[in-house]
């Protein structure tokens, strides 16, 4: 699904694998830039310049604690600043964590494995709205007959 989004966007990946879960290390081509700036969906994030930057090829951005849309700003030799789209990516949360295939007797807690006996429950549940829809029921009848006279 995200390369067919990525095809209709005429997006292609420029470098390496675009898919990023929580937790995992970006490697960011550096290319000719002199400074390189990622930012998180919270804002906050890490500048790349000086030592860190001259002489790579990529560098690696690794706080990608929280799931969503990380840019990417660069500035290059000319001293001009802007936004590298090309270089931005998608932090997404695990997969496996929302695997739906049915679980174990063993791995589910003693109360939903099922052979435990129902607690008893006396109480009666009185509905309501029988009651109510009958009296309505009544007064528009009464309200008909008293419009006739």
């Amino acid at each position: 699904m995200q390369q067919a989004m990525r095809h209709l966007a005429r997006k292609h990946a420029a470098f390496g694998d675009t898919t990023h879960t929580v937790g995992s290390s970006v490697a960011l081509p550096s290319g000719d830039l002199k400074k390189l700036e990622v930012r998180g969906p919270d804002g906050l994030g890490a500048v790349f310049e000086g030592d860190r930057l001259v002489g790579r090829s990529t560098v690696r951005f690794s706080r990608t604690e929280r799931p969503g849309i990380y840019r990417v700003i660069g500035t290059d030799q000319t001293g001009a600043t802007h936004e590298r789209d090309e270089l931005g990516f998608v932090v997404n949360l695990d997969p496996h964590g929302s695997d739906l295939a049915a679980a174990t007797a063993a791995e589910l807690p003693p109360s939903g494995a099922g052979n435990s006996p129902a607690p008893a429950d006396h109480t009666r549940r009185i509905e309501l709205w029988h009651a109510l829809a009958a009296a309505l029921l009544l007064l528009l009848l009464a309200e008909g007959l008293l419009v006739q006279r």
